[in-house]
């Protein structure tokens, strides 16, 4: 009988020793888990940190490009009316040049240059009408 008590309490002493070696297993793996997260979500952190500055730098790239799209449309635009004016000189050359052919008795394109004249104008009031509604298409974008 003393035999099979001391058994019985040598055999509970050993389960309890597994017991808490299975506890400690637990615990550690635990901590390694623990840990191994930490270490995944730092990273990811990171990944999001330089995910956020490339959002902000491209933010900023494309507020630099409309300011420089609406500094080359307003030069553009500029351009433009300053040949309007040239172009409105220039035609009252070819109205001087109807009458001269008129009071001359010959046709408006006998005189050298009028009609090539006529179309370098065509050509410029297109070209400007083009600008200006490609201003007025992209003050719309903001």
């Amino acid at each position: 009988m003393k035999k099979q008590a001391m058994a019985k309490i040598v055999k509970i002493s050993k389960d309890q020793n597994k017991q808490e070696l299975s506890t400690e297993k637990v615990e550690l793996a635990l901590v390694d888990d623990i840990d191994k997260a930490i270490s995944n979500l730092r990273s990811e952190l990171d990944n999001l940190q330089k995910a956020e500055r490339n959002q902000f730098n491209a933010v900023v790239a494309i507020r630099q490009a409309i300011n420089e799209a609406r500094k080359v449309d307003n030069d553009s635009v500029s351009i433009s009316n300053k040949v309007e004016g040239m172009v409105d000189t220039s035609a009252k050359l070819i109205t001087k040049a109807q009458q001269a052919a008129k009071d001359l008795g010959i046709k408006q394109s006998d005189i050298k240059g009028v009609r090539e004249l006529f179309n370098v104008i065509d050509d410029i009031d297109q070209k400007v009408e083009e600008i200006k509604k490609f201003k007025y298409t992209y003050d719309k974008v903001k």
